[in-house]
């Protein structure tokens, strides 16, 4: 087990704006990466685009009621301005949003990723969160960017070669 000397640093990412996810996810599809987690850039892509699409398609699975009743409510204000925490474990029965299967194609899931975002844009969310049950439009876009944040943060960017 490493400890926190010598664990690999992630990234401390602030988006305010779904543009910024795209960037980013842009700039770090461009040029090689290092992921810390155990997901490629291309899964954690996609996993994004799949938690903006469950607003609209439904998540598929609910948490037990005090989950979603009591510890929801309290703890939403808190993600949506400071963050998500990482090594949440999602429930098995939550398929749509389990890690994606392995997948090569950063194309298309970056492109997933703006159609998500678009939707996001121009539509107010159709289902509530599982945990957080219903949010409003500007809430269901401020989960995107923490989701964001907590995904995108175990991206590394290779260092810039040095100038010879």
């Amino acid at each position: 087990m490493q400890t926190d000397d010598t664990a690999p640093a992630r990234r401390s990412l602030s988006f305010a704006s779904p543009q910024e996810v795209i960037d980013d996810c842009q700039n770090l599809s461009s040029a090689p990466c290092r992921m810390l987690g155990q997901w490629t850039l291309s899964q954690n892509i996609r996993h994004l685009a799949q938690g903006v699409d469950c607003f609209y398609d439904g998540f598929g699975f609910q948490l037990n009621w005090w989950r979603r009743r009591i510890l929801g409510p309290l703890l939403k204000h808190h993600v949506l301005r400071r963050g998500m925490p990482q090594g949440v474990r999602l429930p098995v029965d939550a398929g749509t949003l389990l890690p994606p299967a392995p997948d090569d194609d950063l194309p298309a899931a970056l492109e997933h990723l703006k159609s998500a975002i678009r939707r996001l844009e121009q539509e107010a969310p159709r289902h509530p969160h599982p945990f957080f049950g219903p949010l409003t439009h500007e809430q269901a876009r401020q989960f995107m960017l923490r989701h964001a944040e907590l995904h995108l943060s175990f991206a590394i960017p290779a260092p810039e070669p040095a100038p010879r």
